[in-house]
């Protein structure tokens, strides 16, 4: 089992107006081949017949495949997870990049471990509803995983999701545009322990440069962001740096 998942859910964990413990989760993304020409004939013609159905020519350049969860893959999950101890706990944080299907299993695996101890635990991600839960549940399915009860979402409307999506609350009921974690993180006054990265894409820090330690880290500190934005909107203070444990990536 991997470290730090093992714990009892602290109370610190339990917002005082969101009431549940949570596990914060963020996904890595990419086109499910590093080049339309290597894939297979059939995806490249069905892949054609999508791109039809859309006027925009950045949702047609298949770099960026990995927006869509029929035609990308998951290259990267990272999880974080208060967990009580002793000295009062630990914002435990875990990151596994590389083989899709192996990546899933250790979400089900530890999803399975929260569960058991915290049946109402929630899930949350920054656009979430929208984009990370979808496509977890959807990439469940076709590799044939068992999907756990909290990703059984099949038909939800995304406004009936149990799930946590610190963008839907940042926007207060109105809707106007992605707003990122790095605005947010500025606006909030949300200290950053390293700095993002910029300017390189998913699919060529994963395919070209195979940066698989930095898709890692970057997953854990878009996780801490999430966490601390949850902690503003439900009217707390943040958590102290000193509570997190940054995780090791593992390559799988």
């Amino acid at each position: 089992m991997t470290p730090g998942w093992s714990g009892t859910p602290s109370a610190a964990g339990r917002g005082a107006r969101y009431g549940q413990s949570v596990l914060f989760l963020e996904l890595s993304t990419v086109s499910a081949y590093e080049s339309l020409e290597d894939a297979p004939a059939e995806y490249q013609s069905l892949w054609a017949e999508w791109c039809a159905g859309r006027d925009s020519a950045e949702l047609q350049d298949y770099s960026r495949a990995g927006m869509s969860a029929e035609f990308g893959r998951i290259v990267g999950l990272t999880l974080g997870y208060l967990l009580a101890s002793d000295q009062g706990g630990d914002f435990r944080l875990t990151s596994w990049v590389g083989d899709e299907a192996r990546i899933l299993s250790e979400f089900v695996r530890v999803l399975s471990v929260i569960e058991r101890r915290t049946p109402e635990v929630r899930l949350c991600a920054h656009n979430g509803k929208e984009f990370d839960f979808p496509f977890l549940a959807k990439r469940l399915l076709i590799h044939r995983i068992p999907r756990p009860a909290k990703m059984d979402i099949s038909g939800v409307k995304p406004w009936n999701l149990p799930h946590l999506d610190t963008l839907e609350l940042w926007h207060h009921g109105g809707r106007r545009g992605y707003i990122g974690l790095p605005t947010l993180a500025y606006l909030l006054g949300i200290p950053q322990p390293y700095e993002w990265a910029r300017g390189e894409s998913m699919h060529a820090r994963f395919y070209a440069q195979g940066d698989y330690e930095g898709i890692g880290k970057q997953g854990q500190l878009e996780v801490y962001t999430t966490a601390q934005v949850l902690r503003c909107l439900a009217g707390e203070e943040l958590l102290s740096p000193e509570v997190f444990r940054w995780g090791e990536v593992h390559r799988v």
